[in-house]
């Protein structure tokens, strides 16, 4: 089979007044006449959730012995990570040389990845694992990426090549002399207390800042002023909502209301009208409108007041509506209002000790579906670290079964949690919260009981509870 063709990739990771041009040479080894494969196992690479880095910087600054040791946060970014990974023994993969210096009936042999080879990532994984388990870390077992030093009390969570370290300033020094001797790295920031150390820093695009009393986390706000400019709402009045219930009767409501601007109406070339009595969007309306609850619902993993209106506007993505681009418009106007929102890490002098999980249901809230929706939040030491928002998978004949399912989201949410805190070092008990007497009823008494159309694998909360791996309340 002929080599792997490759291509130059330039980039622009700065602005036009601030350039910070990337020169990457990559492979394109994605189709299948070049070794790619439909299945996706060679691919995968384990990415850590990001309230895994809320729970180092909630372990940070809430201790006990927060005014006499002094902990920080150390943020490194590894450059050309990927090149780093060699290839194993047996594999031989030839690529084509760059055009610039293309030789006849010549072409390259890889002894390491190159960026678009297929486990590029998965080889990259397994290099930094090698090189902090040589330090002395112990990776983690719920979360791979996730590493612990329990003889200076250091850990480190891994997003692709950004390295986040928490641990005493001395411990964090060694480490970043450690890895300088195997890679190219660059020490973004150390969040700490002394005046020499940096008080804020940007990891994934959120921003981190250090106080006097506080961190403040913060999601990119670029987000809402994107949204704002490409849907033309920039100078719009803000709405108090994000959403509104479904009408009763939607096609009485569509067709006696006044569409928003933005939305152009009947489509005389769309198939017909959707399921809530609106006529389908145009295709370039169709591109917009999936373009723009993207850009929500990656914004709604930190603004979890818009996780339910956001994951209603997704169920929509196959074929939008003209009712579902107002409801986009009506979320937009309301993050007009409320551009930003910080979240604040208090210094504490005890450690978090438990995980709280709060968690919800709207019974038959869907309309057309009848299904209920589970919600619930996680708090770590005071702090919400994770929320989430979901359609159940079971019709609930009840509110008390719905609930029910309500709570075992969040007990699993939370029982995994737990385990990647153990994975940090970090030992925390859990209390689950519902306001369902019913659901309670079930998750305390054994077997089905009246619930005859439960199925039994849904019982193992029950087992959880008795076996006291967390209370509910």
């Amino acid at each position: 089979k002929p080599p792997i063709p490759v291509r130059w990739v330039v980039t622009n990771k700065g602005d036009k007044l601030r350039p910070n041009v990337r020169c990457r040479l990559v492979a394109k080894h994605l189709a299948a006449k070049y070794g790619g494969k439909s299945e996706t196992e060679d691919l995968f690479a384990a990415m850590p959730p990001f309230e895994l880095v809320k729970a180092l910087l909630i372990k940070c600054v809430q201790r006990r012995e927060r005014r006499t040791k002094v902990r920080k946060v150390l943020f490194i970014d590894v450059s050309k990570a990927h090149l780093y990974g060699p290839v194993g023994e047996g594999i031989k993969n030839y690529v084509d040389l760059p055009p610039e210096c293309q030789k006849p009936g010549k072409c390259g042999f890889l002894n390491f990845w190159l960026y678009g080879m297929r486990p590029a990532s998965h080889g990259w994984q397994e290099e930094y694992t090698k090189q902090l388990e040589d330090m002395g870390f112990l990776a983690g077992v719920a979360s791979p990426c996730c590493f612990y030093r329990a003889s200076d009390d250091v850990c480190c969570v891994v997003h692709g090549d950004d390295f986040t370290f928490e641990g005493p300033p001395d411990a964090l020094k060694e480490v970043t002399e450690a890895l300088r001797k195997v890679w190219l790295v660059k020490v973004r920031a150390t969040l700490g207390p002394d005046p020499g150390d940096d008080k804020e820093v940007s990891i994934l695009n959120r921003v981190i800042r250090w106080t006097e009393d506080a961190l403040l986390y913060e999601a990119d706000p670029r987000h809402v002023e994107k949204l704002l400019k490409e849907a033309g709402l920039e100078n719009c009045n803000a709405l108090n909502t994000p959403g509104i219930k479904e009408p009763t009767n939607p096609e009485k409501a569509w067709f006696e209301g006044e569409p928003d601007a933005g939305c152009s109406g009947v489509d005389p070339a769309a198939e017909g009208f959707g399921a809530d009595g609106s006529p389908y969007l145009h295709r370039n309306e169709m591109r917009d409108y999936r373009s723009a609850v993207a850009r929500c619902n990656y914004l709604a993993a930190d603004r979890f007041e818009i996780a339910f209106t956001t994951k209603e506007l997704c169920r929509a993505m196959a074929k939008p509506t003209a009712m579902d681009a107002k409801a986009i418009t009506r979320l937009i106007r309301f993050l007009k209002g409320l551009p930003r929102i910080v979240q604040r890490v208090p210094f504490e002098d005890r450690p978090p000790t438990v995980v709280e999980a709060y968690v919800d249901s709207d019974w038959a809230g869907c309309r057309k579906s009848r299904k209920s929706t589970s919600g619930g939040i996680l708090y770590l030491g005071g702090v919400a670290v994770r929320a989430w928002s979901s359609n159940q998978n079971v019709i609930a004949l009840s509110s008390g079964e719905a609930e029910y399912y309500a709570a075992l989201k969040g007990a699993s949410s939370a029982l995994g949690f737990q385990s990647m805190l153990r994975d940090l070092g970090m030992d925390a008990s859990i209390t689950l919260y519902t306001d369902s007497s019913a659901a309670r009823g079930i998750i305390h008494r054994a077997g089905l009981g009246k619930l005859r159309h439960l199925e039994t694998g849904y019982l193992w909360l029950q087992s959880a509870v008795k076996a006291k791996k967390l209370q509910v309340r």
